[in-house]
C-alpha cells in the first residue's frame, strides 16, 4: 500500500525534475548539442555532454510551467535527444625525436705526435678533398664518368656493413681497382692529386690518390667525413714519402694502406714520421710532445 505522503513526494520530484529540464534548455536553439570543457584526467569522449532540448522551446516551456503533473508527463516525450556528434579526429603527432649528440672531433695525434692546425698546406689540398668528394658522389649517381658504375656498385655493397667491415672492403676494393702510377710519370709534377673523373677514366694513381679514392668511397658509403684524414708521412724504412687514409673507429684510428689489404692499427706500423694531414676541417702539421 502506497502512503499518501509518498505519492505527494513523488509528484513533487517529477514536477521539479521537469521544471529543471525546461529551465536548462531555455537559452539554446532546438536540436543543439552543447559540449562541456574536458575535466582533468577524462577522455574527450567521456567529457562530451548533450543537453535535452525541446523541439520548440518557445511553446514547450510555457506549457510545462502551466500544465499539471500528469500533463507534464505527457509532454515529456517532446523533449528529444539530438543526434550525437562524433568527436573530431585528432591527427597523431609523432613524439619529437631527440637528435643524437654529435661526437667531438678527434684529432689525428698518431705515431707519437700532436696534430696542430695549420694554413700551410699546399695550395688547393684542403678544398680538393671536399670538392672532389662531391664530384665523386655526382659521378656515381649518374654513372656518367667512365667506369663510375663499378664504383657505385661498390658503395651499394658496403654501405650497410658494420664500420670495420666497410673499411676492410673499401681498402681491398680500391687497392685492386687502381694501378700505381707516380705523379712524375703522369703529370711531370711531384704532387698532383687526382680527380674522380680522371680516376674513373684512367684507373691509375699514386699512394695519395689511393687514399683519396678510399676517402670518397667511404664518404659515399656513410662514413662521416670529419672521421677521415689523408696522412702524408715519411717512411723511414722505404726512405720515401707515403700516404695513408686514417679513419676514426671509436676513440682511436685505423690505417688504410695501398700496400696492404689489411686494416692496420698505427701501432703495427713502424718508423713513420707524419709530415702533414688533411681532412674536411683543414690541415694539420705534426710535432712531438715536449
Amino acid at each position: 500500500m502506497t502512503r499518501p505522503w509518498l505519492r505527494k513526494s513523488q509528484a513533487s520530484i517529477v514536477t521539479a525534475a521537469m521544471m529543471t529540464a525546461a529551465v536548462l534548455v531555455w537559452p539554446y536553439p532546438a536540436n543543439t548539442s552543447v559540449y562541456s570543457p574536458n575535466p582533468i584526467n577524462m577522455a574527450p569522449e567521456a567529457a562530451e555532454t548533450t543537453i535535452f532540448v525541446p523541439e520548440s522551446p518557445e511553446s514547450a516551456v510555457p506549457e510545462l510551467q502551466q500544465a499539471s503533473a500528469p500533463a507534464r508527463l505527457a509532454l515529456a516525450p517532446r523533449l528529444t535527444r539530438p543526434e550525437r556528434r562524433a568527436p573530431e579526429a585528432r591527427p597523431e603527432v609523432a613524439p619529437e625525436q631527440e637528435a643524437a649528440p654529435r661526437r667531438a672531433p678527434l684529432l689525428p695525434n698518431l705515431f707519437g705526435t700532436v696534430a696542430v692546425a695549420t694554413s700551410a698546406a699546399p695550395n688547393g689540398w684542403v678544398e680538393h678533398v671536399g670538392l672532389a668528394a662531391d664530384e665523386f658522389a655526382n659521378c656515381i649517381a649518374t654513372s656518367g664518368c667512365g667506369n663510375s658504375a663499378t664504383w657505385r656498385n661498390a658503395v651499394e655493397r658496403i654501405q650497410a656493413l658494420p664500420l670495420r667491415d666497410r673499411l676492410a672492403r673499401a681498402n681491398s676494393f680500391v687497392n685492386n681497382a687502381i694501378r700505381f702510377r707516380s705523379d712524375i710519370s703522369a703529370t711531370g709534377q711531384r704532387d698532383s692529386w687526382i680527380t674522380p673523373t680522371e680516376l674513373f677514366r684512367t684507373g691509375r694513381g699514386d699512394c695519395e690518390d689511393f687514399a683519396l679514392a678510399k676517402y670518397w668511397l667511404l664518404r659515399a658509403a656513410g662514413v662521416p667525413e670529419e672521421d677521415m684524414y689523408i696522412m702524408v708521412v715519411s717512411d723511414l724504412i722505404a726512405r720515401a714519402d707515403h700516404a695513408y687514409l686514417a679513419v676514426r673507429v671509436g676513440n682511436g684510428f685505423v690505417l688504410l694502406d695501398s700496400r696492404s689489404d689489411a686494416v692496420q692499427s698505427p701501432s703495427q706500423v713502424d718508423d713513420i714520421t707524419p709530415l702533414i694531414t688533411v681532412g674536411a676541417r683543414g690541415a694539420y702539421l705534426h710535432g712531438r710532445p715536449a
